[in-house]
């Protein structure tokens, strides 16, 4: 072992870095991004370029990152996590800047909704130990279109029982970090803060709300 006494900054890949105004400590961060109509429309890709911009830019070559946009599916910015060489970062900051529509991105097959699971399982597997997650309402899920749909009422439960269960599964600590993106002052808004501050609770992180 040995070496403990020499701060963890630059040592096996580390970096302290900074996302909406939360300090971490990292080896392999994952940004996730709602990117349903009523986030796009609230300005979600422009807030999270320019705090992309800051955080990739404290970044140490030997850190790893992604990025993963979600609807009801999720896309990811590249397939495994990234070194944040400057060339990776340029790549990452140029694929934020395209027009997200979440008909063509993110999205799952003969389903409908909102929600992060996917993106949470790709960020997990891929060896995330920091995940930050950006969404406005509760996680849901319907089997079929948004109109004519049945909802999957055991969907949230097993988005949480997930996020408890990974170090005992994986035997590695990941933390969630949640940022409520403006939501909504209504019924909807508060569960979705109660939600996800369990999650952040459960994994040693921390849940922020962004005020419109």
């Amino acid at each position: 072992a040995g070496g403990a006494g020499r701060g963890l900054t630059g040592v096996m890949g580390y970096s302290d870095t900074k996302f909406f105004g939360e300090n971490v400590r990292t080896r392999a961060i994952t940004i996730c991004m709602d990117i349903s109509p009523s986030m796009i429309g609230k300005g979600v890709t422009q807030d999270v370029l320019n705090e992309s911009i800051a955080m990739l830019g404290k970044m140490n070559v030997g850190t790893k990152f992604n990025i993963i946009v979600f609807v009801d599916g999720a896309l990811p910015f590249a397939p495994q996590m990234v070194y944040a060489t400057q060339e990776n970062k340029d790549k990452a900051l140029a694929w934020l800047k395209q027009p997200f529509n979440g008909r063509q991105q993110g999205n799952l097959r003969a389903y409908s909704g909102s929600t992060p699971h996917k993106a949470i399982y790709m960020a997990v597997e891929m060896g995330s130990d920091t995940v930050f997650v950006l969404s406005d309402d509760p996680p849901y899920l319907k089997k079929g279109n948004a109109n004519t749909g049945v909802e999957l009422p055991e969907h949230m439960n097993e988005i949480e029982e997930f996020v408890r269960n990974i170090e005992s599964n994986t035997g590695k600590s990941v933390r969630f970090y949640p940022i409520l993106y403006k939501p909504h002052e209504n019924d909807r808004g508060k569960q979705a803060k109660e939600y996800y501050k369990r999650i952040a609770r459960k994994t040693g992180g921390k849940c922020r709300v962004i005020k419109e």
